[in-house]
């Protein structure tokens, strides 16, 4: 009876881990709470989810003098480092600076800085 008790919890765990590493917010649709991620090809995030009108991009305010930035929009870009399977995200930031905001910062998990070009923006409906 335990090696059936046992057998059926690690069962279940399995498969309540793999539905941990979902992202809750899909692709190129408006989800029940009003959030989606949309497809950017070097186009800052408040123009792209300006376009889809009643929306705007999930952002924050912050002051860096150094770096002259007023906000940053959150992001993510595609990756192939790390996963077994070659497929997954990192996500980061769009600033507000010129020059910038048409690149997606994120942060690998060794800690090194890279730009993408091509990358999804979470824009929210409000």
């Amino acid at each position: 009876m335990k090696t059936v008790l046992r057998t059926i919890l690690v069962i279940s765990l399995t498969f309540l881990s793999f539905s941990s590493f979902a992202d809750p917010i899909q692709d190129n649709v408006f989800q029940a709470k009003r959030s989606g991620w949309f497809p950017s090809s070097a186009t800052p995030c408040p123009v792209v989810c300006k376009k889809l009108k009643g929306s705007s991009a999930e952002s924050e305010s912050f002051f860096a003098p150094q770096l002259k930035n007023k906000y940053t929009a959150v992001c993510k870009a595609p990756t192939t480092m790390g996963r077994p399977s070659g497929k997954g995200w990192l996500y980061g930031n769009n600033f507000s600076a010129p020059g910038r905001n048409r690149l997606c910062m994120v942060s690998t998990p060794q800690g090194k800085v890279q730009r993408k070009q091509k990358f999804y923006c979470l824009c929210v409906f409000k």
